[in-house]
């Protein structure tokens, strides 16, 4: 059965136009349905220490790596530091991880119209909205995401095996990092205040 034009262009503007838009307005919503201050604060106290000019590792201790806080400093400058401005980290980052999804798996299935859309809805729903706000997890899965889109670009777009496996080996090394740069087997050292 063949799909007509008007269908396959309605499946594409609803792959990238709606479902980002639910995956934000969702995010949000569920962002904003309480605070869990021991686990959500983290994030918050960490993207507005950043901005402050604080450095991580430097001038304050977290067990993870600091990209979390690096992107919600970013969403802070943007929005001003406020639970709205927390809110919309979360927001655009789930959007944009459904667009990984779809992305995903329209590159692996492409005569599939469907299970990109399925692959959407499902990552809109699951992704951030059950926690609400940033969280490192979550960040570290959607740097994951953007790696695997960059990998099945250069399988599929490319046909090079070689820039599939370079990308292969250098993007979880950028997105997993968690060591500080100077200390590369991710020792702790006593930090002393200044």
């Amino acid at each position: 059965m063949s799909e007509s034009p008007a269908a396959r262009a309605a499946l594409g503007v609803t792959s990238f136009l709606v479902l980002p838009a639910f995956a934000f307005w969702f995010a949000f919503t569920a962002g904003q349905r309480g605070f869990y201050p021991f686990d959500q604060s983290i994030v918050f106290d960490g993207g507005y220490r950043v901005l402050s000019g604080q450095v991580p590792y430097s001038d304050f201790v977290v067990p993870f790596g600091p990209v979390a806080f690096w992107l919600q400093a970013f969403f802070f400058r943007l929005f001003g530091v406020s639970y709205f401005g927390y809110l919309m980290g979360a927001a655009v980052i789930n959007a944009a991880a459904t667009l990984c999804a779809v992305s995903v798996v329209r590159q692996l299935l492409p005569r599939s119209r469907l299970l990109p859309l399925a692959s959407g809805v499902l990552t809109a729903v699951w992704f951030y909205p059950p926690f609400g706000t940033p969280w490192v997890d979550q960040t570290g899965f959607f740097l994951g995401l953007l790696g695997l889109v960059a990998v099945i670009w250069a399988v599929v777009r490319t046909r090079s095996h070689a820039s599939a496996g370079c990308t292969g080996l250098v993007a979880p090394k950028l997105c997993f990092r968690s060591s500080h740069p100077d200390d590369p087997a991710g020792r702790r050292r006593h930090l002393s205040p200044r």
